[in-house]
């Protein structure tokens, strides 16, 4: 019995050298060799596999193909992440500057009255409340007496 990586050849002085098939998986270029080489294990090489190995001849490795579909899915789905960030970015950006400016606007503007601010006289303020205050610790039928 031969090794895996060997062929079985005859032939004498007088006739032509024959040599048998390769074992499976193997090749061999010359047709007198007895010697069979192992077919390239394209995916251990991260390769495709383009053309198998025959028995005359070893196996045609390739750069991997990814599948169109896949590509064309993947791209378009990219660019609109992309688009969507710039849309958001440029309303916001606006709505941001709008406010801004309304509140540069509103400093700004002569012509609003303060009718809607009262001045308020702090130590008169003050002064009334500690009389309120006063009174109702005085009232007779004021039953809280945690009051200061």
């Amino acid at each position: 019995m031969l090794p895996d990586n060997y062929r079985n050849c005859t032939g004498t002085t007088l006739t032509n050298t024959e040599c048998g098939e390769c074992p499976d998986r193997t090749f061999s270029e010359n047709y007198f060799s007895a010697f069979c080489k192992p077919h390239t294990d394209c995916q251990s090489l991260v390769l495709q596999e383009i053309t198998a190995g025959t028995n005359t001849s070893d196996s045609e490795c390739g750069p991997r193909n990814y599948p169109r579909s896949r590509v064309a899915g993947f791209v378009p789905a990219v660019l609109v992440v992309l688009l969507l960030t710039v849309i958001l970015g440029k309303i916001m950006k606006s709505e941001h500057n709008r406010q801004r400016e309304q509140q540069n606007e509103d400093w700004r503007r002569p012509d609003i009255p303060d009718t809607d601010v009262k001045a308020v006289d702090y130590p008169a303020a003050r002064q009334r409340g500690l009389q309120e205050r006063n009174i109702h610790r005085q009232s007779p039928d004021n039953n809280n007496k945690f009051l200061p």
